[in-house]
């Protein structure tokens, strides 16, 4: 199985519905997927951006991103880690 890493805006594009997502869908079909820690973070940002943008599509995008109320963000299917959690530091 191929390992490829994935961004922020490729992922963007397929949680959002956008024009490109069908071929991301196809580059990624099949492969382990591995990102930054911070890419919830970033989803984070486009959802909010994509908010103050297009007011109007505020549930929409919410939902498609998975921080509707009562769902919590951190339950999304991409974050596979816990980057606001302290992690032990080196003596």
């Amino acid at each position: 199985m191929a390992v490829k890493v994935v961004d922020a805006s490729a992922l963007a594009a397929l949680l959002f519905g956008e024009p490109e997502a069908e071929a991301v869908a196809a580059r990624l079909d099949g492969a382990r997927l591995v990102a930054p820690s911070l890419l919830g973070f970033e989803l984070a940002n486009v959802c909010l951006i994509k908010t103050r943008r297009h007011p109007e599509q505020r549930e929409a995008l919410t939902a498609a991103f998975g921080c509707a109320p009562g769902s919590g963000w951190r339950k999304g299917p991409w974050i596979t880690t816990a980057p606001w959690k302290s992690r032990p530091q080196p003596a």
